[in-house]
């Protein structure tokens, strides 16, 4: 049965690989009933999922942390801080993601 787990990519992650009867992950479902969706969107394999998150996260903590030196805020405590840190890490994580894709897929080789 579908659920909704509003969690980041990472976390989400770990909860997909503690729950070891996951098959599918969907983006952003609209459901209207159970099992039954209004709007078909895209899945993947949790265990795919689980790899790309893998591979995903050292860049994307380095990427933040660059920002985060740069920006030398305090963005745990300030949300202006952590938005400019975003808007720096944001051109950068389409490239982040093409080489998890790229080396979660080696794993399958």
């Amino acid at each position: 049965m579908p659920r909704c787990l509003n969690r980041s990519v990472f976390a989400l992650a770990d909860v997909i690989d503690y729950l070891k009867d996951v098959k599918r992950v969907v983006f952003d479902p609209e459901a209207t009933a159970t099992k039954v969706w209004s709007n078909p969107q895209p899945t993947m394999s949790a265990s795919y999922f689980c790899r790309f998150a893998n591979e995903m996260r050292p860049d994307t903590e380095k990427l933040f942390e660059g920002a985060a030196a740069h920006v030398d805020g305090d963005w745990f405590s300030n949300p202006d801080d952590l938005l400019k840190i975003k808007e720096l890490c944001e051109p950068s994580m389409t490239k982040v993601m093409r080489h998890a894709h790229v080396r979660a897929e080696e794993w399958e080789v």
